[in-house]
């Protein structure tokens, strides 16, 4: 895959509607994308906690596509019989 194949898959992968589900550990916000658990983030903010946590997905995805690993579909986006499905939450939404 080349680098402009690899860069278009990833803005794409960014536009799913990822699952994230938000904690606070440590008196710190704690944002963990429930399909890639390599995805992480940390913030004392709302705002730093998104900022961190597209850093994090989008070295996720670099990193499966590099090893040419399968990046999977957000759980928003399967159906029962896992066809792809337009429901589900963005992050690109604000984190609340």
């Amino acid at each position: 895959m080349s680098e402009a194949e690899m860069a278009a898959t990833i803005e794409q992968a960014l536009t799913w509607p990822w699952r994230v589900d938000v904690t606070e550990e440590d008196g710190e916000l704690v944002a963990r994308v429930a399909e890639m658990p390599d995805a992480i983030a940390t913030g004392a903010t709302h705002d730093d906690l998104a900022r961190d946590l597209w850093v994090s997905l989008r070295a996720s995805l670099r990193a499966r596509l590099e090893f040419g690993d399968p990046i999977p579909r957000p759980v928003a986006q399967q159906t029962i019989d896992g066809s792809p499905s337009a429901q589900g939450i963005s992050f690109n939404q604000r984190i609340s």
